[in-house]
This record gives C-alpha cells, sequence and structure tokens, in this order.
C-alpha cells in the first residue's frame, strides 16, 4: 500500500466516520459463519464507504450489495 493509499484508508476508516451519521446494517461474517451487526458511514455522495465497522474495534470491507441495512434497536 503506498502513502496516500494508506491515508485514504486511515481518513475513510477513522477520521471521516467520527464526524458523520452512523448506519446501522447486518452482514454475512465468513470468518465464523455468523450474521453480525455494524455500522457504516456514507460519503458526501450518498454513496456507502465500503468499510463496515463491528465488535466495537474490527472493520471489514463490504460493499452495498453485501450488507441488509437495518434499523438500530436502543438497548
Amino acid at each position: 500500500m503506498n502513502f496516500i493509499s494508506h491515508l485514504r484508508f486511515i481518513y475513510k476508516t477513522k477520521i471521516y466516520p467520527k464526524h458523520t451519521k452512523h448506519y446501522w446494517c447486518k452482514f454475512h461474517y465468513w470468518l465464523t459463519d455468523t450474521e453480525k451487526i455494524g455500522w457504516y458511514v456514507l460519503d458526501k455522495h450518498g454513496n456507502m464507504i465500503p468499510w463496515v465497522h463491528f465488535d466495537e474495534s474490527a472493520i471489514i470491507c463490504l460493499y452495498p450489495n453485501m450488507i441488509t441495512p437495518i434499523e438500530k434497536e436502543e438497548d
């Protein structure tokens, strides 16, 4: 990964998500063959940034056709 790509990755997965609305989703986590709940963000054009955050600090690269948007239930 070159330096510019690394900066884009950091911005899209660490910096930008802290300052924008989170959208909740369900997705299939193939490593454990389970369904998980996570969240993602939209870019300034309204497109999903293809990184889903889950399990407190984990992220996974998923695209819109790989997730099911949901409404987050209040705890």
